[in-house]
């Protein structure tokens, strides 16, 4: 089976032969998913022991520059590398729900990849080839979750305009996954707003920060306007830091954009409004 929560994964003639070095290393990062330096340093401890020949799959949010790199110094070792980059949850993981935008290497290496690592974890319409060069995938990777954070941010204004009209957020929130936004995202992460629901176990606030810097020097790497990403960067560094919030998911994002980060983590009753909402009355109740 696929090791759980492991960044990185090696995978030699059989599925995971010798995998159990490089997922060992990685778990010096339990639950996260580690930057460009700590991918750096994990890959260069593993290239150090790996014999050529093997195929180095890295599921990590990477930034384009990092997987390039990464990609040129496996290749001077005679190792394989293929950025792999995961869409999931833990609990779509598990399920075997994943998609995965991959690249580098050649397309030999790429299906590789995809029988020998990938498949555990995702049929293969769900890995999505970007080509030969390491970047690409790390670039649609920071694109989607681009647009993750985005969806959180909507959806923590939509529900809160909805209830300061007085409106259940829950009710809005059914009518609007059940129609025009019936989609995974919308479907998970708005039930989380909408119930105020921001657990630790998910994607972590930090990883939510890194992430929205990776975006940011992204788009400047290529002079691409990005005034949301601008916004969601700044957002998520204020909210990384206020104790209130900062261990729970990324989710929480809501809690900053309601002003309600001393709120607890826990579900609102139906039709209740908190403290700290805009249309908030003395009658107000948590």
């Amino acid at each position: 089976a696929m090791p759980r929560a492991s960044p990185h994964f090696y995978a030699a003639r059989g599925p995971f032969e010798e995998a159990t070095f490089g997922y060992e290393a990685s778990l010096r990062f339990p639950g996260a998913d580690p930057d460009d330096a700590a991918a750096t340093a994990v890959a260069d401890e593993l290239l150090s022991a790996a014999k050529p020949g093997l195929l180095h799959v890295s599921v990590s949010t990477l930034s384009p520059v990092c997987a390039t790199d990464l990609e040129r110094k496996h290749q001077e070792a005679g190792v394989g590398f293929v950025a792999a980059p995961v869409f999931a949850r833990p609990e779509n993981m598990r399920a075997g729900q994943a998609s995965f935008a991959l690249s580098g290497g050649d397309a030999a290496l790429r299906q590789r990849a995809i029988d020998e690592a990938l498949s555990h974890a995702a049929p293969a319409e769900r890995c999505f080839d970007f080509g030969d060069s390491a970047g690409a995938a790390a670039a649609a990777k920071l694109t989607g979750n681009f647009m993750i954070a985005g969806a959180i941010e909507a959806l923590a204004e939509g529900l809160d305009l909805a209830e300061g009209h007085g409106l259940d957020r829950q009710q809005v929130l059914r009518m609007l996954t059940s129609t025009i936004f019936d989609c995974a995202i919308y479907r998970g992460y708005g039930d989380r707003i909408a119930r105020r629901d921001h657990s630790e176990g998910g994607f972590s606030m930090a990883n939510g920060l890194k992430d929205a810097r990776l975006i940011r020097d992204a788009a400047a790497a290529t002079r691409t306007a990005m005034p949301l990403g601008a916004h969601l960067a700044a957002s998520f560094e204020i909210a990384a830091m206020d104790p209130n919030i900062s261990h729970l998911d990324w989710s929480a994002l809501a809690l900053h954009v309601a002003g309600l980060a001393g709120a607890p983590p826990t579900p609102a009753p139906p039709g209740t409004r908190w403290d700290g909402h805009p249309s908030s009355s003395a009658t107000s109740r948590r």
